[in-house]
This record gives C-alpha cells, structure tokens and sequence, in this order.
C-alpha cells in the first residue's frame, strides 16, 4: 500500500553525508521508493571530500522531495543539527548515509504510531557488512508499549543498544522540541536519545526488521582510537544529572554500573597491549567507585578494584 502525499503528514528525514560516495546511493534509492510518500529528505552534506556532495546534487533533479545542504564540516552532531533546524515536517527520523531501509519503515512506523498514540516509535534493526542485508525478513511482531520509565529502564537493558541509537526510530517532532546533538563528541546518541525518550509520554517498539546497518571495517567505532575516547563517560555523568532532575532518580545505580561496565569491557581489550590506555581507564574506574560503591554491590566491581589483572583473570576461568 502506498500513502499519497496529500493524505499523510510529512515526514522529514534527515542523512548526514560525509565521504561516503560509495554507499551513499543504497541508502537514497531505499527513500525515495518508500512506500509512505509524503517524505522531505534532507541530505546534509557534511564537507564532504569526496563526489559525495555530487551525488546529493544529482538526486535533487530526479526527485523533487530531496533537499541538499552543503556546510563545512561540522561532524555527524552538526549534521544532524543542521538537519532538524531545517525539517518542515511534523514527524523526524534519522538514517546514516552508509546504511538503508527497508521500502515500508516509514508507512509501518508512522501506522504503529497512530495506532498506539506514541511519541516516538523504534524498530528492529540488522547489522550487515555486504552490499544488502541477506537474512530473511522478519514478519511483523507484536508491538510492545512503554510509557517513559519503562522506556528509560530498558535502556539498561540486554537490548539497550535499540534505545539508545538515533536511527532505528520515528519521533513526533515536539519530543525533539530544541535538543541538539553535541558538537565534537562521539558516542554522540548516548548524549541525546534518552533526552527525546524523556520528553515523550508513549513508545513503541516492533522488532521487526526495517533498518539494516552498515558494519563498515573503517568506521570510527571499528577503530582502537575509539576504545580510548572518553566522551561516552561524560555522556553518562550528564545522563545521571538530567534524569535526577526530571524525577528518575531510581535510574541512577543503573547508570553508575554502566560507567564501570563499559570501563571493564574497554579496557580488556586493552589489556597487555596499551599500558598508558589501560592505566588511564584503571583509574577513571577507581576514581567513580570510590564515589558510587554503595550503589554497585557485587564482587566483581570490588574485585576489578583492587586487581583488573586478577578480574581478569577469574573472568577467563569463568568462561572455559
């Protein structure tokens, strides 16, 4: 089924594009054959070096629902930002121009939301390093409805990961109201998605697969630079302030384990290859639970503690 234009209200679909001329058309071609009709997609040429730029030009004259803009480099926060400033549309989604879609997300999305009167509606999502995802589709699901705590709770969830990324997901647009992504910092979700989750008063989530995520092997997050970049810390230390100050204060333990969690994580992959790195996050650990330990009990936060060689080590025992 195909909802006309002037039947639907407007979607606005913001792809920052930045240097990625080789996927860049995947990720077009699967918006503009959407079967929901009535989109605004916007490209937001981030500075790209490469034909990039172009290719967003080329698409402007074959369809006259894309809209380009070009800016210097401001990253994939100011992307994004320059992307909702411009959106006309009443409802907001976000795709990153390396990925795609599937031709229904946005009929389906947009169907679930009216249906369930939500604020923000996510889906499932598979990641994939080929030209097309090859895993068979998945039939609609069930719809599981979350009202704002629940919603916040699950990001702590083995399925956090789904809440907490920008692109999988169709926001009303006053859920989003002037929040902006920070400038310069990766990990640039976990700074803003739990804010629109908070504004909003019903979420929705199907798994059902409608979003395939490119694994690139030159992405930032496949780099080992990346493992001692320390902004996801400070986007928790700002998680734990603003949800204490809007009332979920039962929220805050979760969030101090996650703070330890990712450091113990981090830094085995680190471990016996970088000392300087190691160090570093040995002592941003010892530093939080010092402050939070009443709020994390369990022996392998005070083991890591005292020794990482020896939580490691009790760790690999554990896994044979």
């Amino acid at each position: 089924m195909v909802i006309k234009m002037n039947k639907a209200p407007l979607i606005s679909v913001i792809v920052p594009v930045y240097n990625v001329e080789k996927y860049l058309s995947r990720c077009v071609e699967s918006l503009i054959s959407q079967t929901y009709e009535n989109l605004e997609i916007i490209l937001v040429d981030d500075g790209a070096k490469d034909n990039s730029g172009k290719i967003c030009d080329e698409y402007v004259k074959k369809d006259n629902r894309i809209k380009v803009i070009h800016q210097e480099n401001k990253g994939l926060s100011g992307a994004r930002n320059t992307g909702i400033e411009n959106a006309n549309g009443d409802y907001i989604a976000f795709v990153d121009s390396d990925d795609y879609v599937s031709a229904q997300i946005y009929e389906k999305l947009f169907n679930y939301m009216e249906k369930s009167n939500a604020d923000i509606v996510m889906c499932g999502y598979e990641r994939f390093s080929g030209e097309y995802w090859s895993g068979k589709q998945q039939e609609e699901t069930e719809l599981i409805e979350l009202d704002t705590e629940q919603a916040l709770e699950n990001i702590y969830s083995m399925d956090g990961e789904t809440y907490t990324v920008a692109w999988n997901k169709l926001y009303k647009r006053e859920v989003i109201a002037d929040i902006r992504y920070p400038l310069r910092r990766l990990n640039e979700d976990e700074f803003t998605t739990y804010k629109y989750i908070a504004n909003a008063k019903r979420i929705v989530y199907t798994k059902e697969v409608l979003y395939y995520y490119f694994y690139n092997d030159n992405s930032i997050t496949t780099k080992q630079n990346y493992v001692f970049n320390t902004d996801v810390y400070a986007a928790l230390e700002e998680r734990t302030q603003y949800l204490n100050e809007r009332g979920h204060n039962s929220l805050e333990p979760k969030t101090q384990r996650q703070y330890l969690d990712r450091i113990i994580i981090r830094n085995k992959n680190l471990w016996n290859k970088d000392k300087e790195g190691t160090r570093k996050l040995y002592s941003m650990y010892k530093e939080k639970y010092a402050k939070v330990k009443n709020m994390v009990p369990g022996a392998g936060y005070k083991i890591y503690n005292i020794s990482p060689s020896l939580y490691y080590f009790l760790l690999k025992l554990k896994e044979h």
